[in-house]
């Protein structure tokens, strides 16, 4: 199910400030911790969603529900190839999980949709976890400089040196 509340900009055209990105993932958090503490841990990720979707609403936010994220690989490019549960302000991705504990995949989910849909901040919300502080993660992708100019774009990332015996590889 995809839907849309408000009118809104796509991330790519928006000049985002830190203040803002910071604002809105401080009201999406605010949001969450509230649903928790009225519904607690144990139900399904879908209505999670659907409740933080509606406060979301009705605090004017602008968001998009089941936002489709593109995957291009070479001359291949499909259209919808994984769906992030919200987008909010068309720059803040946000996963809804429901389960025990985080895992290092769900990290890692959310850093790839940050990256193929080339968002500036993801958080993870897992309202599974014991208290709703306990079960958020902050991800940044390509956070704007606290300036507040563009993103830059960094090196990208090598992997980490092992050490076998002695012996770099």
């Amino acid at each position: 199910m995809r839907s849309s509340f408000n009118d809104t900009t796509p991330h790519a055209t928006r000049f985002l400030q830190p203040a803002t990105l910071n604002a809105t993932t401080s009201r999406i958090i605010e949001a969450a911790i509230a649903i928790h503490r009225k519904l607690g841990p144990g139900l399904l990720e879908s209505a999670y969603l659907t409740c933080l979707t509606r406060d979301l609403a009705v605090a004017r936010l602008s968001l998009e529900t089941q936002r489709a994220i593109p995957l291009v690989y070479k001359s291949l490019k499909v259209d919808c190839a994984y769906r992030a549960d919200l987008v909010v302000d068309g720059s803040v991705l946000v996963e809804v999980k429901a389960v025990e504990a985080i895992a290092p995949i769900h990290i890692q989910q959310v850093y790839t949709y940050l990256r193929l849909g080339d968002y500036p901040i993801g958080l993870l919300l897992n309202f599974g976890a014991k208290t709703m502080t306990a079960g958020i993660k902050r991800i940044v992708n390509r956070f704007p400089d606290r300036l507040g100019t563009a993103p830059r774009l960094s090196a990208p990332r090598r992997s980490p040196r092992l050490s076998f015996g002695g012996r770099t590889a």
